[in-house]
């Protein structure tokens, strides 16, 4: 009875570990199996007493012929330029696509790529220079996003004035 105790303990602390792993590994597999695009961004107040700093922002997309319909499920990104131009893509998909960017679902149309949150965490350190450039309207941001074949997306970084937060910080500080 030990015996099988024993090992149903060591199966109930390895488990865990392995699943961490391989969300890890899949995570890390989409970022470099993805094509990356820089996109500019939009934010709002870096702190909320409740959760801690987190920077709410939204994608600035360039958009090609204006902003499409609120049930826009997929957008087709035209180069693999910075802030490149994008334009709703049909359910049926299009060949002469570049990439496709799939949209998360929501009870309010924010263009959201899937598998992107709308909050970028900020150190506590940096919070009060971030929310210093944000409200004199100084700072210009992007993130970098790694979008795969299936059109899901994943954060690689994000950028202030061109620059990682730690060059920015480190600059700003100085």
């Amino acid at each position: 009875m030990t015996h099988i105790h024993s090992r149903a303990v060591a199966l109930s602390l390895v488990l865990p570990l392995l699943l961490l792993a391989g969300m890890v590994g899949k995570a890390e597999h989409a970022l470099r199996g993805g094509v990356v695009i820089r996109v500019p961004i939009t934010g709002y107040d870096p702190r909320d007493p409740l959760r801690g700093h987190f920077l709410g922002y939204r994608i600035v997309w360039n958009w090609l012929g204006g902003q499409p319909p609120a049930e826009t499920a997929a957008l087709c990104v035209t180069s693999r330029a910075s802030n490149p131009p994008v334009r709703p893509l049909p359910l049926l998909g299009d060949p002469s696509c570049l990439l496709m960017v799939r949209l998360a679902p929501g009870p309010y149309r924010s263009f959201m790529p899937v598998g992107i949150s709308d909050e970028l965490f900020i150190p506590e350190e940096r919070a009060d220079s971030l929310q210093s450039a944000l409200r004199s309207g100084g700072a210009a941001m992007t993130i970098d996003l790694a979008v795969s074949k299936d059109g899901t997306a994943r954060l690689v970084t994000w950028h202030i004035d061109g620059r990682t937060i730690a060059e920015w910080d480190s600059r700003a500080a100085h």
